[in-house]
Parts: C-alpha cells; structure tokens; sequence
C-alpha cells in the first residue's frame, strides 16, 4: 500500500549472466498509486518504439546502484541498458515490484 507520497523503492533487476560476483542492479523508482500505475500501463499500449520506454523510464527511475561507475544521469540508460531489460524494468516499477526474488521466497 503507498501510504506516503514519494517512497522510494529499490527494483532488481536480476543479472542475466552467470557471473558468481555480479551485485544486482539496482534502481530506486519512487512507489506509484494505483492511478499512476494505470495511467503508465494506457500510456504503455500505445507505445510503438523502444524509445518511448526509455523516455517514460527517464521520468520514473531517481537513482541506481551496481549500474555504472557513474552517478545515475538520466540519459545514461540507453548506454547500460537492453531495450529488453528497459521493457521488463518498466514493467517492474510500474507494478511497484520491489520486493526481492529472495524475500517473496521467504513470504511463500
């Protein structure tokens, strides 16, 4: 439940590789209401090009970790990022999923 306004979350995004000593990347979105969440996913439907996830991304991402050796910018997103991990990011911090793969097996 979002019960104050601009809680920032951390969204993992798990590591593709098989890299024992990869940290998770971590990016901090701030918790969106339902009204938010639904006006992104009918934002999201009419979206025809990679780009416009990233642009939407550059709006609701606030800051990062395990990413770059660079501060989080913005625009850094098209160079450490997939459009494939863009997509599935976006999909995370629009339903608000920061809760860990290792904390929802604790909550099974």
């Amino acid at each position: 439940m979002k019960l104050e306004p601009n809680v920032r979350y951390p969204i993992i995004l798990e590591c593709l590789t098989l890299n024992p000593s990869c940290e998770e990347p971590t990016f901090y979105a701030d918790a969106l209401s339902a009204r938010q969440s639904i006006a992104n996913a009918n934002q999201i439907k009419t979206f025809i090009s990679d780009e416009q996830c990233f642009n939407l991304l550059k709006e609701l991402i606030k800051d990062w970790k395990n990413v770059s050796d660079k501060p989080y910018e913005p625009d850094l997103l098209l160079d450490v990022l997939t459009t494939q991990e863009g997509w599935v990011l976006l999909g995370k911090i629009n339903n608000n999923d920061h809760v860990s793969p290792d904390e929802k097996k604790s909550t099974e």
